[in-house]
Formats: structure tokens, C-alpha cells, sequence
């Protein structure tokens, strides 16, 4: 069931992008160049789509946030993508706590390595959110999910959420800022450090994992 929603959204996000390059010509040079007339109401727009990429999981969470600083200003693209951060630690959070602990618990057992993680979350709640958004854990979304429904304090969740996230968040926002001349020192200079930040953040999470497990032997 899990794979077929997801073909099917995939297939509607083809077909929209389809109908869009049919009947407005839609390049991607032309969408680079494109700048919307009413901020405030594309902003709106933006943050529900973090809304909708913390439930759909597969999303990368860098899609909307290059679009934010490829539209937007550099403080401004920066703040809207602070509120999307919030937007994507608050809706799993509130799916989580809906469907349940024991549902999430069901869920939460297709991922071991996190789940000896999270068992760490009664030592320092704080410190575990923020470990892993910062290391980019896989799947963010669905471990939200599951803070929600152990009853991870909202506030907690959101601000370790949000910290860990914004160093990867910057990086990608000037990477957006940087997209339309990819020729530019700019945008390499974004695409690499943004590469080196996933491969550190991969690092940490390993180190965090291992110093944990160690922790639990000693006991």
C-alpha cells in the first residue's frame, strides 16, 4: 500500500509537470528566470509545500528550500526557510501523536539502527532531537512521527529540530541563491559544501550510533 501511494504520487507530479512544459512551455531555463508577483501568497504557498513534503517522507526536505533561495532575498529566503523547518518537525509531530504509540512502534522496527537511538531520548530529549536532524537521519520524518507519539514534548521536538537542521538549511539556501549561474565559483563553491555537510552529517550520525551502543554494553 505504502509503494503504491507513492507511484501514484509520483505519477501526479509527472503529469503536472507535464501539463505545465505542454501548455506554458515550461523549461527549466524559464523557471530559473521566473519570479513570482505576489510574495506573500508564494510564501504561503512554499510553507505548505514543507507541510506536504514532511507527509509524503520521500520528498527531500533541499527541494523547497533551494526554491526559498532561489526566489527570495538572502535574510528573507533564510527566515521563510526557518518556518519551514518548523512546519516539517510540527506536521509529523501532530501524525505521530494521532496514530499512536503503538502504531509508530510497528513502524519504527524497519529502521534498528534509529530505534537503538532513540532509545537514548529519556537521557537528553533535547540533544537526541537535535542529533538527528543534524545528521540527517533517514527517514527524519517518520522518526518525528515517532517522537510525537512517545510523547516528546512539542517545544523540545520543534527547537532541537530546528537547530540541528539550520547549518544543512543555510548551506542549501545559498546553494538556491546560487542556482541560476551554475557556472559561477558561487554555486560550486554551495554545491560542494553542501555535499561535504551530507558526508560529515553521515559521519556524525555513525559516531553518535557507536559512542551510544558502546553505552549500552557498558551498562
Amino acid at each position: 500500500m505504502k509503494k503504491r501511494w507513492k507511484i501514484l504520487c509520483l505519477l501526479l507530479l509527472a503529469c503536472v509537470l507535464f501539463y505545465l512544459h505542454r501548455h506554458y512551455h515550461l523549461t527549466v531555463d524559464a523557471f530559473l528566470a521566473w519570479q513570482p508577483e505576489n510574495l506573500f501568497l508564494t510564501a504561503m504557498l512554499l510553507l505548505l509545500l514543507f507541510a506536504v513534503k514532511s507527509t509524503l517522507v520521500f520528498i527531500p526536505i533541499m527541494l523547497p528550500q533551494i526554491l526559498v533561495g532561489h526566489l527570495y532575498p538572502r535574510d528573507m529566503a533564510i527566515f521563510l526557510n526557518v518556518l519551514g523547518l518548523a512546519v516539517v518537525m510540527a506536521t509529523p509531530y501532530w501524525i505521530g501523536k494521532k496514530l499512536g504509540s503503538a502504531k509508530m512502534e510497528q513502524l519504527i522496527q524497519k529502521y534498528p539502527k534509529i530505534q537503538k537511538i532513540l532509545t537514548a531520548q529519556d537521557d537528553n530529549q533535547m540533544a537526541v532531537c537535535f542529533i538527528l536532524r543534524a545528521c540527517a537521519v533517514p527517514p527524519a520524518d517518520i522518526v518525528t512521527m515517532y517522537l510525537g507519539a512517545t510523547g516528546m514534548p512539542f517545544v523540545t521536538n520543534v527547537i532541537g529540530g530546528v537547530l540541528g537542521s539550520f547549518p544543512s538549511m543555510l548551506l542549501t539556501t545559498f546553494l538556491g541563491a546560487n542556482i541560476r549561474n551554475p557556472e559561477s565559483p558561487a554555486f560550486w563553491q554551495a554545491l560542494i559544501l553542501n555535499i561535504a555537510w551530507i558526508v560529515l552529517s553521515g559521519l556524525g550520525f555513525y559516531l553518535f550510533k557507536k559512542v551510544h551502543s558502546g553505552k549500552e554494553v557498558n551498562q
